[in-house]
């Protein structure tokens, strides 16, 4: 075999694994370009009551008997103006474990459930109270019978966002 003939065969076996070769590593030098996370992913949503105040922190008892602390400024960003020892709250856990935000929460019976209005009553103590429903919340209580146990996560404006039975 020709010199000429091995270059002519080994040209096209070239080319080809310089064509593989790009798009094989092109996730790796820019093809598609993913966002780097900005902060951590929320891992889990956990029900808790402020357990104490002190000068810059606030601490939190989860149900499991957990306590985590917060800072005073970092809850004020996140909605939770005027709290006060034995209120409810909804921890959002990151995957490093920590909270990554917090919002007021609501923990009661039904007292009634109006799928219709967009509406749950719940007892909270002596007292019942009203919340509007968004849409994720209205399809968790699909099943909602007077007295269940319920837990209800709310926005700023006390709408229902996310709901727990039992």
């Amino acid at each position: 075999m020709s010199m000429k003939s091995r270059k002519q065969a080994f040209l096209p076996i070239l080319l080809l694994a310089l064509f593989v070769s790009s798009k094989a590593f092109a996730g790796e030098t820019g093809g598609d370009l993913v966002a780097p996370p900005t902060r951590s992913e929320v891992r889990n949503r956990v029900f808790a009551t402020v357990e104490k105040i002190e000068s810059k922190t606030v601490f939190f008892k989860a149900e499991d008997g957990t306590v985590r602390d917060f800072g005073i400024k970092e809850a004020k960003r996140d909605g939770l103006r005027g709290i006060k020892r034995g209120a409810w709250v909804a921890l959002e856990i990151n995957d490093q474990n920590n909270i990554a935000h917090i919002n007021k929460a609501a923990v009661g019976t039904i007292e009634k459930f109006d799928p219709e209005k967009r509406k749950v009553a719940i007892h909270v103590g002596k007292k019942a109270r009203v919340y509007p429903l968004e849409d994720a919340a209205l399809g968790k209580l699909a099943d909602a019978r007077k007295g269940a146990r319920i837990k209800l996560e709310l926005d700023r404006r006390n709408r229902v966002v996310d709901a727990e039975l039992g």
